[in-house]
């Protein structure tokens, strides 16, 4: 899945499109590389693309009558959120966030917790573009687990594994 900006050979690079994986009451299963990354400007004084953002959650439903449960997240493609270099006296972009929520605040059933596994991959890249003018920056990496509610106990949130290099 690719979302990069496109280079320019004079001007400007391209900024990347947004991503968002979202389920709510199903599981998320991904083994594909994916990108958000900003163009590079390649001549002239420009600056470098934006880089995207990239969300992956899986929700509580509460659709058609009943709560259904999150489920489990697996991941196992590396994931570029990279920003694009300026050439000559052009800045480097900026880039986004990846953001990963997994929602447990359903259902009075505890016996199955879901987890949110990153693994069987080599990276996790977010960074900001390189430049004359100065560099871009890169805002975060962000993992979030919610409680689990049962009748009026709030119990501890799920597993997050990441066994991933990230820069």
């Amino acid at each position: 899945l690719d979302a990069s900006g496109g280079d320019a050979s004079n001007g400007n690079g391209g900024d990347a499109s947004d991503i968002y994986v979202e389920s709510y009451g199903g599981e998320i299963r991904n083994n594909a590389d994916v990108y958000a990354n900003g163009g590079n400007a390649t001549g002239g004084n420009g600056d470098g693309g934006d880089g995207g953002y990239i969300k992956v959650g899986s929700y509580v439903s509460t659709e058609p009558s009943a709560d259904i449960p999150a489920r489990d997240i697996t991941w196992s493609g590396n994931i570029y959120l990279q920003a694009g270099n300026g050439s000559g006296t052009g800045g480097g972009g900026s880039t986004d966030s990846l953001f990963v929520y997994l929602d447990e605040s359903c259902c009075d059933d505890i016996s199955r917790s879901p987890k949110a596994q990153f693994l069987g991959y080599a990276r996790i890249s977010v960074k900001g573009g390189d430049g004359f003018s100065g560099g871009g920056s890169a805002d975060g990496l962000y993992l979030y687990t919610y409680d689990a509610q049962m009748a009026d106990m709030e119990l501890p949130g799920g597993d997050i594994v990441v066994e991933a290099d990230v820069d």
